[in-house]
């Protein structure tokens, strides 16, 4: 394991997506349906909650809102600047902030289609480190 890793199992990720759903993603979607900003048909597929030292309080963004690199492994050769949808993908490795916030750490989920469920994994191990 490296330094600074702690390896988590399926209750602890389970968990800790209640708690984010519970804490700030589930809120900010009904403060969007009761502005009227969201359409009744709005389906999460990717969310990110930015905890940013910097701000009182964290930032939750949905789906396209989402801003943020990945690195990833290909399950295909890919070629530089094509396109690459889930089905092109062996497994995320990370996903990082960009350089719009600085001083910010985030819990990043995506919600996979089927087709990702064979690729699912027993753990999952969460990496600390600073930031470049």
């Amino acid at each position: 394991m490296e330094e600074n890793s702690i390896e988590v199992d399926d209750t602890f990720t389970k968990n800790l997506m209640q708690q984010a759903f519970d804490l700030w993603i589930n809120p900010e979607i009904e403060r969007h349906r009761e502005s009227g900003t969201l359409p009744d048909d709005f389906v999460v597929y990717i969310a990110q909650v930015i905890i940013d030292l910097d701000v009182d309080a964290p930032e939750v963004r949905f789906n396209e809102e989402i801003k943020a690199m990945a690195r990833a492994r290909a399950a295909r050769a890919v070629e530089m600047g094509e396109e690459v949808t889930e089905a092109d993908l062996e497994s995320i490795e990370d996903i990082m902030l960009t350089d719009q916030a600085p001083n910010a750490g985030h819990l990043t989920m995506m919600f996979l289609s089927a087709t990702g469920s064979s690729r699912s994994t027993s753990s999952t191990t969460l990496s600390v480190s600073p930031r470049p």
